[in-house]
């Protein structure tokens, strides 16, 4: 087996290629990129890599000349006659010839387009524009090469012996992990870390720990590769980018309207009713259920279960996703983060006592208001009750807060009806909204979806998480 920190440790490579592979991506990537491919190549799109951690300046971090040299890299490489192949006569989801052989055709002579990368307030701009079908692509190999040339950055000031303990460590804590799960009977785990990875030789390894330990209640990988390379199911199917899209290609308030419903048909024609999921949130999804006929709207489970019900937790590291801060404070044992006591107390924004709505507005409708509070305006942000720390990525710029960091310590141990008092209660204080409305809309399937604290404790029998574990 590879020997990671001496992989690691080596620096005489004159470039160690982070991208190996165009199947070095996600599966959902290849799915979206036939459908784009059949509907929409021609689109002209623009991607953009932003860095939302503005504290970490990525250009002062990973050297300009290497950053090119790995996106360069990751342009030289194509299709390999055998993955080729593998694309065409593997089965996926149960189904022989996903992908259709004018689209492989197309594939076989397919090089990442050219990027852009310029450097600003020590922070790197990288764009692709371009026809969609040419520059989807680059999505994970970007994100790959920037998160890896980072944590290369951090391992190069590791001695050959710091880089083993630090590989044994991770390794002991995943292996754990894994076997807690395993020992829990949890089934129906599968990999989707390619994107945020330390990197790919540790990915490999990750992958096929998971296989080894977790067996049959190992479903799969996203990743391509990997999936090819060790016989492993590929799984995934689309993500938000086909609804944005397709949002910003409408004309009318109507198109607007109807353009989710339009793209989720061509999904579910193209590929014949099966990978049937959708990812509306991006751009409403309290409009999308609310207008949805059945047919578009996969039937809810009775309840939803918090992840310490099947496995024990060392520490809560919530949010959606947790901020980098959040994983180094996991890492550190002196307990130096301390978040704020509320998303509220971060947010920043004006509350007006002359301004008080009669009516919730509908999620993200009108124009937001940039310093005032979301509440004022109108909006179910919940964020004064919400737990702080994620430095209110949301709610700043117009997003009302839907508590993907749980409540706050004056909730986090007691009962979910006293969060949702708390929230009704401060809507009360702030607006003229009635009661009942504000109870509707935090009870409605639209809005529950999002309320992710809210899981039943109940048949487990046991108390709620307890504050000195959540960060």
């Amino acid at each position: 087996m590879l020997d990671l920190a001496t992989r690691a440790h080596n620096h005489s490579y004159r470039i160690d290629p982070i991208v190996r592979s165009l199947l070095d991506t996600d599966f959902y990537k290849f799915l979206m990129l036939q459908f784009i491919w059949l509907h929409y190549r021609a689109v002209p799109v623009t991607f953009s890599l932003i860095n939302r951690t503005t504290a970490v300046r990525l250009a002062d971090v990973i050297p300009e000349q290497e950053l090119r040299e790995q996106l360069d890299h990751a342009r030289s490489i194509r299709v390999t006659k055998s993955e080729l192949i593998w694309l065409a006569g593997n089965t996926f989801y149960g189904q022989a010839g996903m992908f259709r052989p004018d689209f492989l055709t197309w594939l076989a002579a397919y090089q990442l387009p050219a990027y852009h990368l310029a450097v600003k307030d020590g922070q790197y701009e990288l764009t692709f524009s371009g026809p969609w079908a040419e520059t989807t692509l680059w999505e994970i190999p970007a994100l790959a090469v920037v998160n890896t040339l980072r944590n290369r950055q951090g391992l190069q000031r590791l001695s050959r012996f710091e880089l083993d303990v630090l590989y044994a460590q991770a390794k002991t804590n995943l292996w754990r992990n894994l076997v807690h799960l395993r020992d829990a009977g949890v089934s129906g785990l599968a990999d989707f870390g390619t994107r945020r990875r330390h990197d790919y030789l540790f990915h490999e390894w990750a992958v096929l720990a998971a296989r080894d330990v977790l067996g049959p209640a190992f479903t799969g990988t996203s990743n391509v590769l990997l999936a090819m390379r060790h016989d492993i199911e590929a799984i995934g199917t689309h993500g938000h980018e086909l609804p944005m899209v397709q949002a910003t290609m409408a004309r009318t308030p109507d198109a607007l309207r109807t353009s989710q419903y339009d793209v989720l048909a061509r999904w579910q024609e193209t590929y014949g009713g099966r990978l049937l999921i959708f990812l509306p949130d991006t751009y409403g999804t309290t409009q999308f259920l609310a207008q949805a006929q059945r047919r578009h709207v996969p039937r809810m489970l009775p309840k939803s279960h918090p992840v310490d019900a099947m496995v024990p937790v060392d520490r809560y590291l919530p949010g959606c996703p947790p901020t980098p801060e959040l994983f180094m404070a996991a890492l550190d044992e002196t307990g130096s983060f301390k978040p704020a006591g509320t998303v509220c107390q971060e947010c920043g924004r004006r509350k007006e006592r002359e301004i008080r709505p009669t009516h919730l507005s509908g999620f993200l409708q009108g124009e937001v208001q940039p310093e005032i509070c979301l509440i004022n305006q109108g909006y179910l942000c919940i964020g004064a009750s919400t737990r702080g720390g994620c430095r209110a990525l949301c709610t700043k710029p117009g997003h009302p807060c839907v508590g993907c960091r749980g409540p706050s310590n004056a909730f986090i141990e007691k009962e979910s009806a006293a969060w949702l008092a708390s929230i009704t209660k401060v809507f009360t204080n702030m607006t003229d909204i009635p009661a009942e409305e504000i109870d509707a809309a935090l009870h409605s399937p639209q809005y529950a979806m999002f309320v992710f604290q809210f899981s039943d404790y109940d048949e487990y029998n046991r108390s709620p998480r307890p504050k000195e574990k959540v960060l």
